[in-house]
């Protein structure tokens, strides 16, 4: 189990000063469930965090047009499959799962549906990091979904370290973790 403590901040600003690697760090707000619909998910994030967030127009392919220019039903049998790069580049390969039949659609004719999502930003670097210092309660716990793999509060923060943090490993996760930890400036993710 892995804990960074991430710097939150505004698109335009972390730009700013670190560059186009502002897109690798993000976390999405929205996501689409089975029938393209916008299911709003905070992750847990509190309202300082959300207050930041930038949207952003996310491309989705629109099957029911694809099917009407191409003559082909994605749901119909068919799989996607990856080429070597250079051999379909600019396609997207599809193969039939019984005939194994291939067919080519070209990337830059697919029709997309246009969503607007949001997007929280973080610096690159995170603030602090540590590596294997929960037991494993913890991760049963986060498993069940009992633990939240974003926190924002200190307070959360001290109660992990009562419950799930064994004696040779507290001073190391106070070191590194509650230290380092701004309530209101950052954020604690745990993640495997």
């Amino acid at each position: 189990m892995d804990i960074k403590i991430l710097k939150f901040g505004k698109k335009e600003d972390i730009e700013k000063e670190c560059g186009s690697a502002v897109k690798h760090n993000k976390f999405t707000l929205y996501s689409f469930d089975e029938n393209d619909e916008i299911v709003f998910d905070d992750l847990g994030f509190p309202q300082w965090v959300v207050d930041m967030a930038s949207e952003e127009d996310l491309k989705k392919i629109d099957w029911e047009k694809v099917k009407e220019q191409f003559d082909f039903d994605v749901y119909g049998g068919y799989t996607r499959i990856l080429i070597p790069q250079g051999l379909a580049e600019g396609f997207m390969v599809y193969e039939n799962v019984n005939t194994k039949e291939r067919v080519y659609l070209p990337y830059n004719e697919l029709p997309f549906k246009h969503y607007t999502i949001k997007a929280v930003y973080h610096y690159p670097e995170a603030v602090s990091e540590v590596d294997d210092c929960l037991n494993e309660q913890y991760e049963q716990d986060y498993d069940m979904m009992i633990c939240h793999p974003i926190v924002s509060e200190r307070i959360e923060l001290l109660r992990i370290l009562d419950e799930y943090v064994d004696e040779p490993n507290k001073e190391k996760y106070i070191k590194n973790i509650l230290d380092k930890f701004i309530e209101g400036e950052h954020i604690a993710v745990f993640s495997f």
